[in-house]
């Protein structure tokens, strides 16, 4: 018996060491990948630059053709946040455009490192080797595509886990602080504040209504700020939404997915694609995550479980994922403690092959190029493997709570330590 043991211990960690090196393997190529094309990336920068150069010099930000034809003739996406969000880039104005470029790079850097350690806050407990590689790879390598765009998202990322760790702590004026924040720019994090509504504190009701008011009336003063820039605003933001191309790879959302399928479907059959029919059917899809999802946070709030804040947490997060109409590559940061946490609780080397799996599923790489990738739609659905992925680690947080359901007792709370 003992030298069973021996040999499984000994598998477990020879096991460990070979993902870990292909796992080094595939970052050092992603690296190489990105330095050999560095001045190609960070578009969204790029973008953000020069949209606020433009109105410091009275340009509207918002006209992508005048910010090509004046500044940089590879501008090609919309600046697509409100008008107030412009100052914050106002201090990359005091640099050139290229020592601004490494400065942003930097920055993020240290916010992904600091996230790192507010991942492990948030999972309460300490995290394996595997952990790293996992993040790094995981969701079609989202961290190489989000310092591959230059997109704010990691900034956004870095408030919203400020203010995960401060509702873990009970802390809701932080908590609420931090996601009017990151709502600023992309405004869908503002509905990260229901999570209040699964919190035993009158306060956090309280907190929740005064901080959307608060949301509120940010809206109101970006509109009778500059009325004229916000209609530009709200015009760049609609053609966003309707951007046919922005399906697929670069945003494995539930409705571009939906969209993909139905058109397939449509040109199989031979009937004219009908746009309204994959709204129609995202509308249902969403709202019964949504219900389902809402229906399982209520039965792990009022549960006893130590970990229940965490679960209801990060199954929050999950359903926020699949239930937006737009989910970029990038975007799947949010998800990556999430998935973690729910693939490793039993611990052992069951979660080590978890992980593996988990990591092989959402990253599609891995499989373009194979023979079955040839067949449609199988050839699109690779596209759609992180939001698969985000699928199977919603249905885990589920069965979870679903088990406990009727099973309630005594709330335990579970309030990470200060520090």
């Amino acid at each position: 018996m003992p030298e069973l043991k021996l040999n499984t211990e000994f598998l477990k960690k020879a096991f460990k060491i070979v993902l870990v090196v292909l796992a080094l393997r595939y970052c050092y190529i992603l690296i190489h990948k990105f330095l050999a094309l560095l001045f190609l990336f960070q578009w969204d920068f790029r973008t953000y630059y020069f949209a606020s150069k433009a109105y410091s010099m009275g340009f509207n930000p918002y006209d992508t053709q005048l910010l090509a034809e004046i500044f940089n003739p590879t501008i090609e996406l919309a600046y697509v946040y409100s008008p107030l969000t412009l100052y914050v880039f106002q201090p990359f104005l005091l640099l050139e455009y290229q020592t601004a470029f490494y400065l942003y790079l930097g920055i993020k850097c240290l916010v992904l490192s600091w996230l790192f350690y507010l991942w492990q806050q948030s999972m309460g407990r300490s995290i394996d080797v595997l952990f790293y590689p996992f993040c790094f790879l995981a969701f079609n390598a989202t961290i190489y595509m989000d310092f591959r765009s230059g997109n704010v998202s990691l900034f956004e990322q870095l408030l919203l886990w400020l203010a995960f760790v401060s509702y873990l702590k009970r802390r809701f004026p932080l908590f609420c602080a931090f996601v009017l924040l990151a709502a600023a720019f992309k405004m869908t994090p503002i509905l990260f504040l229901l999570l209040l509504c699964f919190c035993d504190s009158d306060k956090a009701k309280k907190y929740f209504f005064i901080s959307l008011g608060v949301f509120l009336s940010f809206l109101l003063l970006t509109v009778l700020a500059d009325p004229e820039l916000s209609g530009e605003f709200l015009k760049n933001l609609n053609e966003l939404g309707g951007q046919a191309s922005d399906r697929g790879r670069i945003n494995p959302s539930s409705l571009a997915l939906v969209q993909d399928l139905s058109r397939w479907v449509f040109v199989q059959i031979g009937v004219p694609v009908m746009p309204q029919v994959p709204v129609l059917l995202f509308l249902v899809v969403a709202a019964g995550v949504a219900f389902v999802s809402w229906k399982a946070l209520s039965v792990l709030s009022s549960s006893s479980l130590e970990e229940k804040e965490r679960l209801v947490l990060f199954l929050f997060c999950l359903a926020y994922a699949l239930t937006l109409p737009r989910f970029k590559d990038y975007s799947y940061v949010l998800l990556l403690a999430p998935a973690y946490f729910i693939l490793t609780r039993d611990g052992g080397f069951k979660a080590s092959l978890k992980l593996l799996i988990f990591t092989v599923v959402s990253t599609p790489e891995i499989l373009r190029g194979s023979s079955f990738t040839d067949y449609m739609p199988l050839a699109a659905a690779t596209d759609y493997m992180p939001l698969a992925a985000a699928c199977g680690g919603w249905g885990l947080y589920l069965l979870t709570a679903f088990k406990f359901q009727g099973k309630t007792g005594q709330p335990t709370q579970t309030v990470l330590p200060d520090g």
